[in-house]
This record gives structure tokens, sequence and C-alpha cells, in this order.
């Protein structure tokens, strides 16, 4: 992938800095998507201020293109809503045109476009 540096371990593999925060701070959620007792992704979040940032989002590949994410973004905005976030926002890469095309046909708007970076976001219905 042109201009994303990803750190590796010192065998090669792929190093995500902050995966095991997901577990331990009260900031960060991880959620598991499952089909049929199976689990076919993963979705990482970042509480921040009053919204959910999405901060990883993924659909194992031989399992795309059957509606699991954008039912795991259903569950995951209702979730949002009931913990009273006011919003989901994912940022997705520029040149990303599938993820971009994903999260807009699940609700969200781009809001925002800087250093190749398209911020989106999907407002929730939130209860005062």
């Amino acid at each position: 992938m042109e201009g994303v540096e990803v750190e590796k371990a010192d065998d090669g593999t792929p190093v995500y800095r902050w995966f095991d925060h997901y577990w331990r701070d009260e900031h960060r959620l991880p959620f598991f998507i499952e089909a049929a007792g199976t689990v076919v992704g993963f979705c990482l979040i970042r509480v921040i201020d009053d919204g959910w940032n999405v901060a990883e989002f993924a659909i194992c590949r031989e399992r795309r293109r059957e509606g699991l994410g954008r039912a795991a973004v259903g569950a995951i905005a209702s979730a949002a809503e009931k913990a009273g976030a006011s919003h989901l926002r994912a940022d997705v890469h520029e040149w990303n045109e599938r993820a971009l095309s994903f999260w807009t046909s699940c609700g969200f708007l781009p809001v925002v476009a800087a250093g190749g970076i398209v911020s989106t976001r999907l407002t929730l219905n939130t209860r005062a």
C-alpha cells in the first residue's frame, strides 16, 4: 500500500502498537463480528469526546459481500447510541475507493479530507 508505513517486529510480522489497549483501556472497545457462531471479523473503536471512532474494521475476505459488514456497523451504531455517543466516525485513505464506498453505503457522509484521509461520519439519533 503506497504511503502506508507499517511497523514490523524483528521477525517481520506487522505490529499494532495499541492492540492490547483495546482490552485494558475504558476508551477503547473491541468487537468481534460473528456469523452463525463463527468469528468473521472485528472492529476496534476509540471513544473520543462524544463520539465513537472506528480505528480498525475488517471482515474475512471469503465472507465479504454478504451484508455482514453493514449489519455489524448497524449493531455497533446501536451500541454507540445506547452508550450516549452522538456519532460514529470512520477515516479512510482517499485511494481506498472500496472502503469509502462501504462506509457511505452504511450512511456515513464525508465531512473532511486532509492529508490523504477522508473522514466520514454517521450522526446517531441520541436521545437527550
